[in-house]
């Protein structure tokens, strides 16, 4: 503006045009522009009284009027109908040009200048209010809509799981966790996590429309779950929501998954990882690293930041342990000392005294509680295996205690259990496992070979091992035999030269000899 201001000064003092576009770099249609704003009436007097936005306007228009000759004037006129028009979903810039020529004709905008002008107003209907944050005010909640995954150990399955992400959003502090799904249980215990790890409560924790924790959304007073209800009370902290589909709402948290996506799953979603619990342990060393990187706006790292400056001002967290979310359910056992929790489709074994009975499960994320009336009758961890079976082996019958315990074994635990006997026992052991295409085929032969001495002695069963030769195919049903006919207690005699057949009436004699 200082540069106008002299060459419309000069221009009253009757310098040249060619002059003045050499000493200060302008144009010389420039210089004839303000010539002509000078000539209209506008003295040297005037524009040193107008500030500087007061000269741009009289420029401008003097502009419009001589340049577009108006057209800028009556393309304004209707730049709220273009603006109310470009909110139809089917309405785009280029038919509401088309418009536009049909009406102006030649004198109109080409379609280039026109989208300028749109894209100008409506930049200007899209400000933004910085609202900013004071320390210790609010904690705010949201899932990232990518997923992670790894691999089950068990089957080789690759599961999918949710990612949790809580920041601070006046010292950007992050907490971040997985989870095996988005139900109320996990998220309420990851908010008595993010709040453990923090080391504080704030005054207010703010999460999206989820279904785990909004029973109802409204702008002004969305109705909360009476789970998170509860959390609140726990934890002597309000909750709400933000408006639906409004991000800037929460516009930390959105900014802070951005950030886990390039500073955590860009480093570990590549990795091979067996279990959740493996997953969330990679998790919390990234997430150290991210919380320890100095921030560029004030030299100082999340951590650092947050202790110094936020601290401070949070609630104090009153409680040690998380608030453990429970549900319960009533089921009848099956015959097969089993009962379905089926929110995970998993069977919980029960004495086997209580088949046919009706019983409460009470459960947890980590644990399932088995009742009937108010006695426990079983406890187990909790497995969201689907269609799974977790068994402890005194709710079993003996004897199907007594065939898990052979499901168990192994060649070598045979032979072992053979060498107790004696060394004989094992030969024919190994023997017998080796008969069969399939070692497993042979096991319960052996089992029962190594169960003899519980009728017999392990001297006997001994001995009638030691009588199988290498030409005679061993089996438990010929050691069997041996002792039942207690073939190992004759004694070996060799058989005399001069033997004398037995006379008997049943035998048939050769009479020439």
């Amino acid at each position: 503006m200082n540069k106008i201001r002299l060459i419309m000064l000069g221009l009253q003092q009757g310098d040249s045009i060619m002059e003045l576009s050499r000493n200060y770099g302008v144009s010389r249609n420039t210089i004839k522009k303000y010539r002509k704003l000078l000539q209209d009436g506008t003295n040297s007097v005037v524009v040193k009284d107008l500030d500087d936005e007061q000269l741009e306007k009289k420029l401008q228009i003097a502009d419009n009027d001589s340049v577009d000759k108006g057209r800028y004037s009556r393309l304004l006129c209707k730049k709220e109908q273009y603006l109310k028009a470009l909110t139809n979903s089917h309405m785009t810039k280029q038919l509401l040009w088309e418009q536009y020529i049909a009406e102006e004709g030649e004198s109109g905008y080409r379609s280039s200048q026109f989208s300028y002008y749109l894209q100008k107003w409506q930049s200007q209907q899209k400000t933004v209010m910085v609202l900013g944050s004071s320390p210790g005010e609010k904690l705010e909640v949201d899932y990232a809509g990518d997923k992670l995954k790894y691999i089950e150990g068990d089957s080789g399955a690759i599961r999918y799981c949710e990612v949790l992400v809580c920041v601070l959003p006046y010292s950007d502090l992050i907490y971040c966790e997985a989870q095996a799904d988005q139900t109320q249980m996990n998220f309420v215990e990851g908010i008595g996590r993010a709040l453990q790890y923090i080391g504080g409560v704030p005054k207010l924790i703010i999460s999206d429309n989820l279904k785990s924790g909004i029973k109802k959304a409204d702008r002004y007073e969305p109705e909360l779950t009476e789970l998170c209800e509860q959390v609140a009370l726990y934890y002597e902290t309000h909750m709400t929501a933000v408006r639906v589909r409004k991000p800037r709402d929460k516009a930390s948290v959105e900014r802070s998954v951005a950030l886990v996506y390039q500073r955590i799953y860009a480093v570990i979603e590549n990795r091979p990882v067996f279990s959740l619990m493996e997953l969330n342990q990679l998790m919390a060393r990234e997430l150290e690293h991210l919380n320890n990187r100095l921030m560029g706006r004030s030299k100082m790292s999340r951590w650092e930041e947050y202790r110094t400056l936020e601290k401070p001002h949070m609630l104090v967290l009153k409680v040690s342990k998380l608030m453990e979310v429970k549900k319960s359910r009533v089921g009848k056992v099956g015959k097969n000392y089993h009962i379905a929790l089926t929110e995970d489709m998993h069977f919980y074994s029960v004495p086997k005294e209580y088949v046919s009975e009706e019983v409460k499960m009470i459960y947890s994320l980590r644990e399932v509680e088995i009742y009937q009336g108010n006695k426990r009758i079983a406890v187990h961890q909790r497995d969201c295996r689907r269609y799974q079976y977790s068994t402890k082996a005194e709710h079993m019958p003996v004897a199907h205690q007594h065939m898990r315990v052979i499901r168990g074994y192994s060649s070598e635990d045979l032979l072992q259990l053979a060498q107790n006997v004696g060394e004989h026992t094992r030969r024919v052991a190994g023997e017998i496992l080796q008969s069969r295409q399939y070692v497993e085929q042979s096991f319960q032969s052996v089992i029962g070979l190594v169960h003899l001495p519980k009728k017999y002695s392990k001297e006997r069963v001994e001995k009638a091992c030691s009588l199988i030769g290498p030409t005679v195919k061993a089996s438990y049903m010929l050691i069997k035999t041996m002792l039942v006919n207690q073939m190992d207690k004759r004694s070996l005699e060799e058989t005399p030269d001069d033997y004398t057949t037995v006379q008997h009436d049943n035998i048939r004699y050769d009479k020439s000899i």
